[in-house]
């Protein structure tokens, strides 16, 4: 769930490791938690399983993925699950469209947008064969939403852009420089202290 902390995000996927090392189909897997397969900007809250399964005579792939979700649904229902072929997630990785249907709903009044996402999630789940719906409303945490008035600004010499650049060093800091450690490269982030 949204909001949900790493810790809470690791308990509840050990959950769902339980299941898969008890399905007879399952080779082996590995997760990742706090982030996803495609390099995506992610939560705490989120994270992905590669699975591969053993070779030999067993169920059509559509299926073993269902009774996975289905296993995970009932064991950890407050999780969404998504499942997809590493060919298919790869290729939606590369073509920008991460799942074989996507509907994207564009405006300016996001109460009526998170109210219209859902409902457009539940028409498209009585769709024979769509499974794995998610009405695409994803809440990253705290967040400040501030309407800048430009006359005010004005007055103050400075535009909504400036303003927004300044709330964003306050809240975040700036980077100001990088160092290596090993082959990663790590911004050094500055902040004022809040008190000044």
């Amino acid at each position: 769930p949204a909001g949900t902390s790493l810790d809470e995000t690791n308990r509840l996927l050990l959950e769902v490791e339980a299941i898969l090392e008890k399905n007879p189909y399952v080779a082996s897997y590995s997760r990742r938690t706090g982030a996803q397969l495609g390099g995506g900007i992610t939560e705490a809250n989120t994270g992905d399983f590669f699975i591969r399964l053993k070779d030999g005579p067993r169920p059509p792939i559509d299926d073993v993925m269902q009774r996975i979700r289905e296993a995970v649904h009932a064991r950890v229902p407050v999780l969404d699950v998504e499942t997809a072929q590493l060919m298919e997630d790869l290729i939606g990785d590369l073509t920008a469209v991460p799942q074989p249907i996507e509907i994207k709903l564009f405006g300016d009044d996001s109460d009526q947008l998170m109210q219209l996402a859902p409902r457009v999630a539940n028409a498209i789940s009585s769709i024979d064969g769509v499974v794995s719906v998610l009405d695409g409303i994803v809440v990253a945490g705290d967040a400040l939403e501030v309407q800048v008035d430009r006359r005010k600004a004005a007055l103050e010499g400075v535009d909504p852009q400036q303003v927004t650049e300044q709330l964003n060093a306050y809240f975040s800091g700036v980077v100001t420089s990088h160092i290596q450690e090993g082959v990663r490269v790590i911004g050094i982030r500055v902040w004022v202290p809040r008190h000044l």
